[in-house]
């Protein structure tokens, strides 16, 4: 079972190491467990699933496992409860939540439905009737029926530390800057060799864009305000006037307070189309519970480029297939001996931090200028020659890039 910081969840989020596994070429031993046969590989195949509840804890327990929480004066606390074969109004109806401090005395608080991740995984609030002093300690009870697992429901300690956290934007930062090749042009086809899910390897055939554009990338991250207790904040990012073109993650966070979180990434590259001496994006971050939003806004100067992206699968092409997207797939195979790319790299100047933020205006050899509109266009997905598993279209790394995965999926934490 997960839980992701990022709001999109479903299988998207499940396929999401799957699909940089097999891009990047990693054994299929290095994909998390079940993936193998979620993609319709042999294997154990579906187990059967557990009618009622699976799940039942505060939302902070949930996802540290520690033994106590902290919570505001407010007493606001969230429970992750996830059920099988029960609709919402069943779960909330079967969920029994008892607050009583150190005496035995219930605390009175009222209970409802904060938010539904999906069908059968929902997030439960509780929050105090009357303020609670600092210092207090409480006993919240957890029960519903019918438990199908030993992780639903018992006996939670709550420990007020302190008022409510005001809402606050925290910080925003960049890292892991990039040439980024924005695919353009018509369709065209290329060979390119994949590790299957399923154990060996293949070749496809790819449809690819036929001329790349050179740009800029970067991975943002959120670095969270000091908090106290439970909060439940949505951060996305926004347009600058400065960079009003830039190319923003469509991911928004949801946090649902982790102790051992300080920072989260956005989950996909934050690209800015035009050069600049720097670059600004907005964080806009919203109180689920009131609605309030604050902002703030980052500029940054760009660092010297750790590897290569693509928005098409161009850069997975086994060989450049014309001159126009030659730079791109030469700048994501650093180390290849083809005469193209060391011709290529022989009159490339000295890498500093103009260099890592070249664009087509200036690059050399150029790239294929930009169709009117500027449209993308990534091809139409992939035919498969030799056996095996196959999956669609994915944005593309180089391996210089690899370390950019740590902060691509900075903030996702495994639950169990």
């Amino acid at each position: 079972m997960r839980i992701y910081h990022l709001a999109r969840l479903g299988s998207v989020a499940l396929l999401v190491p799957a699909v940089f596994a097999l891009s990047l070429g990693l054994p299929d031993t290095a994909l998390p467990t079940g993936v193998k046969e979620a993609l319709g590989c042999s294997g154990a195949g579906n187990v059967p699933r557990p009618s009622g509840f699976t799940w039942l804890k505060p939302t902070q327990i949930a996802i540290s496992d520690r033994t106590s929480i902290s919570i505001a004066t407010d007493g606001f606390f969230m429970i992750d409860a996830e059920a099988n074969d029960l609709t919402a109004e069943q779960v909330e109806a079967a969920l029994s939540v008892e607050v009583t401090d150190q005496a035995g005395l219930e605390v009175v608080g009222t209970l409802e439905l904060f938010k539904e991740h999906r069908p059968g995984w929902y997030v439960f609030a509780w929050t105090s009737a009357e303020p609670l002093g600092v210092g207090a300690k409480l006993t919240a009870s957890l029960h519903a029926e019918p438990a199908a697992m030993v992780a639903v429901g018992g006996d939670f300690e709550l420990v007020v530390t302190g008022p409510p956290t005001p809402l606050s934007a925290g910080a925003l930062s960049f890292a892991g800057w990039m040439d980024f090749y924005r695919g353009v042009g018509e369709p065209i086809t290329c060979e390119a060799a994949y590790v299957s899910v399923c154990g060996g390897s293949q070749t496809v055939i790819k449809s690819v864009p036929q001329g790349l554009i050179k740009q800029l990338a970067t991975n943002a991250k959120w670095s969270l305000p000091p908090i106290v207790g439970d909060v439940a904040w949505e951060a996305r990012l926004a347009v600058s006037s400065a960079q009003a073109d830039a190319t923003l993650p469509p991911d928004k966070i949801t946090y649902l307070t982790d102790p051992d979180t300080t920072e989260l990434g956005f989950g996909s590259l934050l690209v800015f189309p035009t050069k600049a001496d720097s670059y600004c994006v907005k964080i806009v971050v919203k109180d689920l519970r009131t609605q309030a939003e604050v902002q703030t806004e980052a500029c940054e100067a760009p660092q010297p480029s750790i590897g290569a992206a693509s928005d098409s699968e161009v850069l997975l092409c086994l060989t450049p297939p014309n001159q126009a997207v030659t730079e791109g797939w030469c700048a994501a195979h650093a180390h290849s001996m083809l005469p193209e790319c060391v011709a290529i790299r022989s009159a490339a100047p000295l890498t500093d931090v103009d260099a890592g933020a070249t664009h087509a205006d200036d690059s050399t050899p150029p790239v294929t200028d930009a169709p009117g509109d500027g449209a993308s266009n990534q091809g139409d997905g992939s035919t498969r020659i030799s056996g095996g598993c196959q999956l669609g279209s994915s944005p593309a790394l180089s391996g210089g890039a690899l370390p950019l995965l740590a902060l691509l999926m900075l903030g996702r934490r495994r639950r169990r």
